[in-house]
């Protein structure tokens, strides 16, 4: 079973300079997500949250070095969540959704206990195969998602509420 914990580690990857307060959301035996709370974030003030999904044979370490410095964040206090597709690429890409969905859903939860997050600044971005995922859990989930950002999708699965 995949289920996101806490682990500060972020592998020790040349480029963990550039998300060194990311935090890895791990499962035994799955892949990685990745989560950046900014060094400004303030429990009391509720925070935007963006989730953020790779492309077909990417991974989070990419996706959140596509950022450059994550200080980009830091000035709205905004959370980065960045979770990995349980295969090479999302789970409704090759058929329907599942795993994916389950395990984004589990991240979330994660966030949501234990950071003040802004249901009214939650966004879904993705690039490629993730810009597919982000639309296809995105538009029919608009009560969840404010925000719906596509970096070249190739299409989308037609609109019916995906249970998150």
């Amino acid at each position: 079973m995949c289920s996101p914990s806490s682990n500060s580690s972020t592998r020790g990857s040349s480029s963990a300079r550039h998300f060194s307060n990311a935090a890895v959301l791990t499962s035994l035996a799955c892949r990685d997500g990745y989560l950046y709370v900014p060094p400004t974030y303030n429990k009391g003030l509720a925070s935007p949250l963006l989730v953020m999904l790779h492309g077909a044979g990417g991974h989070g370490k990419n996706t959140l070095a596509t950022f450059g410095e994550l200080s980009v964040f830091d000035e709205e206090r905004c959370l980065l969540l960045v979770p990995e597709s349980r295969g090479r690429t999302w789970d409704m890409i090759r058929g329907g959704f599942g795993p994916d969905v389950d395990y984004i859903n589990k991240s979330l939860a994660y966030v949501f206990d234990r950071y003040n997050v802004d249901p009214n600044r939650l966004g879904v971005a993705g690039f490629s195969d993730g810009a597919s995922y982000a639309l296809s859990l995105g538009l029919p989930n608009g009560n969840l998602f404010s925000h719906i950002i596509a970096f070249s999708p190739g299409f989308m699965r037609p609109p019916s509420v995906v249970s998150l």
